[in-house]
């Protein structure tokens, strides 16, 4: 019962955390960046105009569009470089081809006060995603910073196609880095090292406000102060900013209306979003590669065409402010946060804040794998009455401590050896069929899926009742590092998986021979529905109501599932690639950690307990004492 106090206060916890009691006022911590101290004079919106009705006349003509952002980027007077590159899809989603082609334009303004040995990169991407008028404030800017002489760094004016695959290719040769899969030429051109990185998509000749997109691949999010400058710079220009809030709750501070959700409930909406973004380690944006290289970098994206619609001109503004105060810096970001979330534009939390819960949500495992630790050691509380003294019990050690090797590896190994199969299994299915569709890479993961837990049950063995008592602490401890390490490297993965992981392996336990077969199957029933594809599934669920803009909380079950199985397959096709391109961890991290921890638990509940133990005697070896009980778990 403590377990479970111990785990709701921490859910509690975590959910005091976005309101303002729990966290801390928003600052910039880098002196050097000076915000908003320098005038931003930018002020030619005919020129944006002009270049999104030329951009517009390109339709889908990619290569023409090249071709012309070349001859741009030479009228305006940089240096104009190109790299072309080709990458072998392992899996794809529907009708996308398995190869993909592409080309990466890209100009360096050279710095005229100092040598070009930093520089900074504004990007934005070109190709399935409409982004006309975020190229036409590219190229005004451009055009703009070309005509000033008080650059310190160089700025490289960067236009990728095909996605984050484009931008892989291109920041992977320009660290010297080699790229399985991607065949990507040489860079004819080279800058200084980067310092920060600004993607900026548009889709609207007008904005409501400016989504700021921070996280990448791994979880990894980029200096507190980099997001604090574009917020800063954004409101200063009167256009609202958002870390993945929707309008209604931007509407929800300073002079716009009040909507009908509370101001709480948005910062914890905007937390919960952020975390369901940074969770999967996927790289979602265009700037999620950089951060790979430890570079600075977020997406900016203009969301929105209303009646409170901003023309481009502010948020141009907001981004010459930006690159200046970028210009300034001495030194690499580095002063404020790395582990951090926002629950407003003017608060954040930082990680001594957001560890505390974490803490006691694994309360249950450690409580548990200690109890079961002793359990296995042999001790037990006898209560006595004594009488004229003090002491109302005592621990005696029943027998000499045993350590099951072979028991523990009889669970290990099998369980381990089941995720790396699924790790190849695509592998294997690849050389049969060639791309992978989500199909059959759901139809192969689940193969090894159902091999992995029907064995168990035709296979189930007994066990002596000395022995599984340190199996399954053994698996405990095991699964409480596991989170503990996730949690340093992806704070949201690992709340992910202390929702559903925790609670299964702790109810987990084999059943006796004289126990009721009815108990037994609700027991392995309720670690069926907490099994990793199942809990998966549900997240995909709740993000797709969270996010999508045509599902809602109160729509019916079926619109809701149809919605997460159709997230989870282009998630598992996402993942996949992600994995094969940009070493992200979470498809080999669900197979060969996530998979085996919870399949522990289920061999665990498939064995069979060949006797109870004894009930030992009270004090001085008479008769078993009735009061005498066991050291029950929490």
């Amino acid at each position: 019962m403590r377990s479970i106090l111990l785990y709701l206060c921490g859910l509690v916890y975590l959910g005091m955390l976005p309101r303002d009691e729990f966290n801390r006022r928003s600052f910039v911590d880098e002196n050097a960046l000076m915000v908003g101290l320098v005038r931003r004079e930018f002020r030619d919106s005919q020129s944006i105009s002009d270049y999104a009705e030329e951009l517009a006349d390109f339709g889908v003509d990619q290569e023409g569009l090249m071709v012309w952002l070349e001859a741009s980027f030479s009228r305006i007077g940089l240096e104009v470089y190109s790299q072309n590159y080709s990458a072998v899809l392992p899996a794809v989603a529907g009708p996308q081809a398995a190869s993909v082609s592409g080309r990466s334009v890209y100009g360096v303004l050279r710095a005229g006060r100092a040598s070009s040995a930093e520089s900074l990169v504004f990007s934005a991407p070109s190709g399935e995603a409409a982004n006309t008028h975020g190229l036409a404030v590219m190229l005004s800017l451009a055009k703009y910073f070309k005509s000033k002489n008080y650059w310190a760094k160089d700025i490289i004016f960067l236009v990728t196609t095909g996605g984050e695959i484009g931008v892989q290719a291109w920041i992977n040769s320009y660290m010297g880095n080699a790229v399985k899969g991607i065949n990507a030429g040489p860079l004819p051109g080279r800058s200084g090292a980067i310092q920060a990185v600004i993607n900026l998509e548009i889709d609207s000749p007008k904005i409501e406000y400016a989504r700021i997109m921070i996280e990448g691949v791994n979880g990894i999010l980029p200096n507190l102060d980099l997001v604090h400058v574009l917020t800063h710079l954004s409101e200063m220009e009167g256009i609202p900013s958002a870390l993945h809030m929707g309008w209604e709750g931007v509407r929800s501070h300073g002079r716009y209306s009040k909507p009908d959700l509370s101001d709480s409930a948005h910062k914890l909406y905007t937390v919960a979003s952020l975390m369901a973004h940074q969770a999967p380690g996927l790289p979602l944006a265009g700037h999620a590669p950089f951060l790979r290289h430890r570079i600075d970098s977020v997406t900016v994206r203009g969301v929105g065409s209303g009646p409170t619609a901003k023309p481009l001109l502010n948020l141009a503004r907001a981004l010459e402010g930006s690159f200046r105060s970028l210009n300034n810096l001495l030194e690499r970001l580095h002063h404020s946060e790395f582990f951090y979330y926002a629950p407003s534009r003017g608060r954040f939390i930082s990680i001594g804040l957001f560890m505390p819960p974490l803490g006691l949500l694994l309360a249950p495992l450690m409580l548990e794998g200690l109890s079961q630790w002793l359990l296995a050691r042999g001790f037990r509380v006898a209560a006595a009455e004594c009488s004229g003294s003090g002491d109302s019990s005592q621990q005696q050690l029943l027998h000499p401590p045993t350590f099951p090797f072979h028991s523990i590896l009889g669970m290990v190994l099998p369980s381990l050896m089941s995720g790396v199969l699924l790790l190849i299994l695509p592998r294997l299915a690849a050389m049969l069929l060639t791309p992978l569709g989500p199909g059959v890479l759901a139809a192969a993961l689940a193969w090894g899926c159902l091999l992995s837990i029907f064995l168990p049950l035709f296979s189930s063995s007994t066990v002596p009742a000395s022995s599984w008592h340190m199996t399954k602490c053994f698996s405990l401890i095991l699964q409480l590092l596991l989170l503990v390490t996730v949690a340093m490297m992806n704070y949201a993965l690992s709340i992910s998986l202390v929702l559903f992981l925790p609670l299964p392996s702790v109810l987990s336990q084999p059943s006796t021979i004289n126990g009721g077969r009815l108990g037994r199957v609700l027991g392995q029933l309720f670690l069926l529905l907490c099994s990793p594809p199942l809990s998966i599934l549900y997240l995909c669920c709740l993000y797709n109501t969270l996010l999508a803009s045509n599902i809602s909380p109160s729509s019916d079950i079926r619109a809701v599932l149809v919605g997460g199985v159709g997230v989870a397959g282009r998630g598992l096709v996402l993942a996949y690639n992600s994995w094969y391109f940009a070493e992200a961890w979470l498809f080999p991290v669900v197979c060969v950690v996530v998979w085996p921890a919870w399949l522990m638990g289920w061999k665990l509940a498939c064995q069979t307990v060949q006797e109870k133990r004894r009930e030992e005697s009270g004090r001085g070896g008479g008769k078993p004492d009735s009061s005498a009980s066991h050291l029950h778990s929490d």
